[in-house]
């Protein structure tokens, strides 16, 4: 076997051990859409118990509303006012439910119960600027980890997995007797961009693989 078809087969038999990894993996990744929590103001029972999420990675599409579900476990900054300074940040654990529809592998589901998907949210503490704006939004990257479960009528899973995932999240705060209460967590999910060391190896390796074409093709 020459060199060149040395490379082929080595290559070959990566991509091959990548695709049954990937085929056996139990983990999705949620490369865009959003989760969005709260928005009643002023603060009080209802202030997280609305909930509208859209959310789509490889072959797999979630949406969906709930306005007096279970309350999101939002921890800073929820129902007493907080004061110009305070650390605050996007971490919660939010349920995912409501009406809504999945598309998973091209087949389209209604949904009409609860998907019954927990994330979890971990974001950057950052203080609230003293700016006496009434009304401040604060954009923070965040990271997820979590389940995403679709059970359709009459009981039945259609899917389940487990979920990471990242972005930016917005928080809005407003005005509130002497300080700023939390009324909204948006997060955007975006695609990971690869790390320049991953793009220069790479790189490295495809044009290893140049080199030694040119190097077979010149002595022949």
């Amino acid at each position: 076997m020459n060199k060149l078809s040395k490379v082929i087969s080595c290559i070959t038999l990566v991509f091959l051990l990548l695709a049954a990894s990937e085929a056996r993996a139990d983990t999705v990744e949620i490369t865009s859409g959003f989760v969005s929590i709260g928005g009643v103001y002023p603060p009080g029972r209802g202030t997280f118990r609305t909930i509208n999420f859209s959310l789509a990675g490889d072959n797999f599409t979630f949406n969906g509303t709930e306005v007096d579900g279970t309350t999101q476990q939002v921890t800073t900054c929820t129902f007493g006012p907080c004061p110009a300074g305070t650390l605050i940040n996007s971490s919660s654990v939010v349920r995912l439910q409501g009406v809504g529809s999945a598309t998973i592998n091209g087949l389209f589901y209604p949904i009409t119960q609860p998907l019954g998907s927990l994330l979890t949210f971990t974001g950057e503490s950052i203080s609230i600027p003293s700016s006496g704006e009434p009304v401040i939004f604060i954009t923070t990257p965040f990271t997820m980890t979590g389940t995403l479960n679709v059970v359709v009528p009459p009981g039945t899973s259609v899917f389940s997995a487990t979920a990471v995932g990242s972005g930016f999240a917005t928080l809005t705060l407003r005005q509130f007797e002497s300080g700023y209460v939390l009324t909204t967590i948006r997060y955007d999910f975006q695609r990971p961009i690869p790390e320049p060391s991953t793009i220069i190896l790479l790189c490295t390796g495809l044009a290893g693989v140049v080199r030694v074409t040119r190097r077979r093709r010149s002595k022949i």
